[in-house]
């Protein structure tokens, strides 16, 4: 059915809301909220907004939300952790007031919140006429894909602009990511939710105004690094043109579980769902309380509730179905992602304050920190699951790497530059170097390094204003307004909005980031390691600059961690020296 055929369409679904007193009188449901009718028929009411009015000087628009519109089957009962199902959608759907956010354990404060009836888009268009064909972004929230949801407010700044958003919700936590590594339970439920609410777009959004072949895929931290997935995934090829990727890799240490069969076993008995099998242990699974289940998500976290990513995506090639059918890491080396398009990268100065800010105010906490580090430190670096018998050792490196002999209440920069190094930029620094060398499409990145008046700081310190940096999601903020983050009101404020969102939207019209005064160039198509971005020091402030060993990849690498694809480890790595050096011995015995 085309879209032309909308109106008759809509005319039909009002007069049969209105034979059986579903709604008020038509014409007063027409006047008071926008409406749009899918391909099937479905009658779908929002709420009209105002935009902010800060383009240029233009004055607000309307602009039209609509809120928990279903893509995909509730996953509840036998549905729980299996791959979503499609649904066509009701003759009506009431999409006037903000949905309930997926099932999960929130991290400030510590509570169980939201539905596991969740897998609904938040739609927000300034134009729903199908003729209009705006740009699209669709945009995976971030929470360590743990805890987050899509936006339901803030985004009057980008309605200034001619683009539809689209923020997905999808499955969290053990819920989401729970892997058997098997058949049964092979796991990736919450990026399966993802591919199916990117095939909801293809189908669906040009009735509100979208242009189905011009989707921007972005991402904000975990929805980064899940944006980026998709572009190694078989399953979500076509689905996009191009990718904005903030604070965020797949080869990450948070972005993947690394010991899925053993988090799982080990929840299975914590829930007293023990079975000889796995379709058994699923069954009994299926059968409790969801609430109960997310509970027993705190057994996975310890010290300051780290690791804050237990459940993540797997590689899931024992599935019908791969999404993940190997570590992201190889997929991209050998040029196996299916998904050649351009991606823009982007990360803060101060990354690491996340979760550094929760903590590093604290005196006793940093004492814990200092005198447990062997014990505490693995959890908070993501090392906890590392399986080659040298943590004490591998602590022992990175302590007297970054820290010398100091104490850490001494050295709060060392520790906040410590795990932006080891949780965001190592990673986004090895991504991006390698797709610029293996993929066709151009690659683009910047660095955040511009302080306004607010930051995530002051939400993760409780209120506390004091400037410790550019924090995980500062430049995030200027593209949604954030609970923490107020009303802006200074003009280099105001400014560097306005800059970040023509940066953003220009890039999701045409492929290419364009920020005034920016003589801006994509990362060289060579191997090297040496990557090239642009510096974000405030508005009309930007400089190209080049960095080596970005993230002190390097060190990191040199250690060796079983994870990105290196199942050697330290182990087997030393055990390979000593094999040579016997070879040697043998060799000079002999001759």
């Amino acid at each position: 059915m085309t879209a032309s055929a909308a109106p008759a369409l809509a005319a039909t679904a009002l007069a049969a809301m209105l034979a059986v007193g579903l709604l008020a009188p038509a014409l007063a449901i027409v006047a008071e909220f926008p409406s749009v009718t899918t391909n099937n028929g479905s009658f779908i009411l929002g709420q009209r907004l105002k935009s902010a009015g800060l383009r240029g000087g233009t004055a607000p628009r309307d602009y039209a939300a609509f809120w928990g519109v279903p893509y995909a089957k509730p996953p509840v009962g036998e549905r729980r952790f299996k791959a979503p199902e499609p649904s066509p959608l009701p003759t009506v759907v009431d999409a006037k007031l903000p949905a309930p956010a997926c099932l999960q354990l929130d991290r400030q404060p510590s509570a169980i919140i939201g539905s596991e009836d969740c897998l609904t888009l938040q739609i927000f268009t300034p134009n729903y006429d199908p003729a209009a064909a705006l740009d699209v972004i669709v945009l995976i929230h971030g929470g360590g894909f743990m805890f987050g949801r899509g936006p339901r407010t803030g985004l009057q700044y980008i309605m200034d602009y001619d683009v539809v958003v689209v923020n997905v919700d999808y499955r969290l936590g053990v819920l989401g990511y729970l892997s058997f590594e098997d058949a049964e339970l092979p796991g990736n439920a919450g990026m399966l939710d993802q591919v199916e609410a990117l095939r909801w777009v293809q189908e669906n959004i040009v009735y509100f105004g979208g242009n189905n072949k011009s989707v921007t895929l972005a991402g904000f931290s975990a929805g980064s690094a899940s944006a980026l997935m998709h572009t190694l995934s078989p399953l979500s090829k076509g689905l996009f043109h191009r990718v904005l990727a903030l604070s965020g890799s797949p080869l990450n240490p948070w972005a993947q579980q690394p010991s899925a069969l053993a988090n799982a076993k080990r929840f299975a008995e914590l829930a007293n769902c023990t079975g000889a099998n796995t379709a058994a242990i699923v069954s009994c699974l299926q059968a409790k309380n969801a609430t109960e289940l997310v509970a027993l998500e705190t057994h996975f976290q310890g010290w300051q509730q780290n690791p804050f990513s237990p459940f993540a995506p797997v590689v899931d090639s024992k599935s019908k179905r791969p999404f993940m059918p190997d570590q992201p890491a190889r997929l991209l080396e050998n040029k196996r992602g299916p998904t050649d398009v351009p991606l823009l990268f982007s990360v803060t100065s101060e990354e690491g304050l996340f979760p550094a800010a929760e903590f590093i105010l604290n005196d006793t906490l940093v004492q814990e920190l200092d005198e447990n580090w062997a014990d505490v430190a693995p959890k908070l670096l993501h090392l906890h699951d590392n399986r080659t018998g040298e943590t004490p050792s591998l602590m022992h490196q990175i302590r007297e790497h970054y820290f010398q002999n100091a104490s850490l209440g001494h050295s709060h920069k060392q520790l906040v530059q410590l795990i932006s190094d080891r949780d965001f930029f190592a990673g986004v620094n090895d991504y991006v170097l390698t797709a610029a060398a293996t993929q066709s499409s151009p690659v683009y990145m910047y660095s955040f390094e511009y302080r306004g008046e607010f930051s995530l700081t002051h939400f993760l310190t409780g209120g506390n204003t004091s400037n410790l940096g550019v924090a995980h999601a500062d430049d995030f903020q200027y593209f949604i307004e954030f609970p923490w983050s107020g009303v802006m009101r200074m003009p280099t404020d105001l400014d560097m909005r306005s800059q970040l969102l023509e940066l953003w939207v220009s890039f999701a019209k045409s492929s290419i980031p364009v920020l005034r005064g920016a003589n801006w160039t994509p990362q060289p198509k060579t191997k090297s390691d040496v990557l090239h971005f642009l510096k974000i020091s405030g508005p009309g402030n930007v400089t190209m600059v080049q960095a080596k060993d970005f993230g002190q990849s390097a060190f990191w690498k040199s250690l060796q961690i079983k994870e990105n694809g290196n199942n050697s480890g330290r182990a087997s790595a030393s055990l390979s020296l000593s094999l040579v050096s016997l070879a040697i011995l043998v060799f000079c015995k002999l001759s």
